[in-house]
């Protein structure tokens, strides 16, 4: 099949009903909140009208329903292990306004006791939270936090996500770093 026959048999796909079976997939298969599965269901759908992303091939997925499943269990791998690591990120020891290393990553690669690890991500989950309380109300702040959760980090990238100018993301980051700082220090306490 070709390329252009492949996107013809996807433009007569009936999108409602197999975002609906996506839907169901991401809650029974992945375990997802209903939020979440709704998201993870859409981007899957915008990833096939992607065209810098690899199209739909019959000759590995025979049916679409196969090959938007693998788009959605790479989506949900993605978001778990991104979310750690934005997490720590947002809850790190030292996260004074204006730190480089919240800009740009500067996770620690070192190992952590399996116990400490628990206490890191049940830490980093509620430092997520507080973050999002504190700049709710703010479209693009809470945009931005949850792009570092789905390990968007860089200022660009969020832009392009997000569908702003740069120069609003960097707004934005400076009010998340902002909170970020209040709840280090809460959670210092």
């Amino acid at each position: 099949m070709t390329e252009q026959a492949g996107r013809e048999v996807i433009e007569k796909l009936d999108w409602v009903k197999l975002r609906k079976g996506l839907f169901v997939f991401c809650r029974r298969r992945h375990g997802l909140s209903i939020d979440d599965a709704d998201d993870v269901s859409q981007q899957a759908l915008c990833r096939v009208f992607n065209k810098k992303l690899p199209g739909w091939d019959p000759h590995r997925y025979p049916t679409i329903q196969e090959w938007l499943g693998s788009i959605v269990n790479g989506l949900v791998s993605n978001r778990r292990r991104n979310v750690a690591s934005a997490s720590e990120r947002l809850a790190g020891e030292s996260m004074p306004e204006g730190n480089p290393e919240f800009h740009g990553g500067g996770v620690s690669n070192a190992p952590s006791p399996p116990d400490e690890a628990a206490i890191t991500a049940d830490r980093a989950r509620k430092a997520v939270s507080r973050v999002l309380e504190m700049v709710a109300g703010d479209e693009l702040a809470e945009g931005v936090v949850m792009q570092m959760v789905a390990g968007v980090d860089t200022a660009r990238d969020q832009a392009e996500a997000l569908q702003v100018d740069v120069a609003k993301i960097y707004r934005a980051r400076e009010k998340v770093t902002a909170a970020a700082a209040q709840v280090s220090k809460i959670l210092e306490e």
